[in-house]
């Protein structure tokens, strides 16, 4: 009775040997694959969130990247929404038409002097004592005429305005103003001689002649763009005075100094 107690226990041993060496083998590794501590173990497992971590960091990007920025920074240029215009497009390369505003138009003229020669305009006579003198600072000399210079279009009207200041300008040397009727000039004369001396103080001018063209905006035609006008000129210029003695030498005058001589001393 007693050995039959012992083998069902020791049946019983084997039964709970077996059954505890098989949930053995079934829920661990082997000694290679074991971690040798617990601590070991937990380092060695990424944490869900390094996992996900490191999953987004190396796996390629679906989607295309953004362009980089300028190292500047600048943005990147981006495509004109609309296309240069060709370059055979009449309306990139012909300017637009302008008109012609008389008013605000600069004229240009050309000159082309025909004829010049000096001219008496006026005098006064001193007779001067031996070993007198005369002196003054605006000797008045009145002149014969008011000087006036012509400059006319092809038809003799006169001209004015921008017109007239061009041929002028381009005249130069000198023009004289319009309406001048009188010359004032330093003075001094001295006899030395042992007789009365006459002396004949005069005023001369350049009579100038010839033909202007210009370039001009003719009123009432602002849309044609500027023309070509024509016309003649008499201007005075270089306005001068001069003193010559009575019983000169005609020669060693000037013909303007033989007309004042032959004029004021008779």
């Amino acid at each position: 009775m007693a050995r039959d107690t012992r083998w069902a226990r020791g049946g019983v041993v084997v039964v709970g040997a077996v059954v505890l060496i098989a949930g053995s083998l079934a829920g661990c590794s082997s000694d290679e694959d074991r971690p040798e501590d617990a601590s070991g173990s937990v380092a060695a497992s990424p944490t869900p969130s390094e996992s996900t971590s490191e999953s987004t960091s190396e796996s390629p990007s679906a989607s295309p990247t953004e362009p980089s920025s300028d190292p500047t920074g600048s943005p990147a240029p981006t495509a004109s929404s609309e296309p240069p215009a060709p370059a055979d497009d009449p309306a990139a390369s012909d300017p637009p038409e302008q008109g012609c505003d008389p008013a605000a138009f600069t004229p240009e003229a050309r000159v082309d002097v025909r004829r010049t020669a000096e001219q008496l305009l006026g005098f006064t006579v001193h007779s001067v004592a031996p070993g007198g003198a005369v002196r003054s600072k605006g000797e008045q000399v009145e002149l014969f005429e008011a000087l006036f210079s012509g400059i006319v279009d092809a038809q003799g009207a006169e001209v004015a305005g921008p017109l007239r200041a061009a041929v002028v300008e381009r005249l130069g040397a000198g023009v004289v103003r319009d309406g001048v009727e009188e010359l004032r000039v330093p003075l001094r004369l001295r006899n030395t001689s042992g007789k009365n001396r006459s002396y004949v103080v005069y005023a001369y001018a350049t009579r100038s002649e010839g033909r202007w063209t210009a370039t001009v905006c003719q009123d009432g035609a602002s849309d044609a763009g500027p023309t070509e006008v024509r016309g003649t000129f008499a201007a005075w210029q270089r306005l001068d005075h001069g003193v010559v003695q009575c019983g000169t030498d005609p020669a060693k005058l000037s013909r303007v100094g033989q007309d004042a001589q032959l004029n004021g001393c008779g």
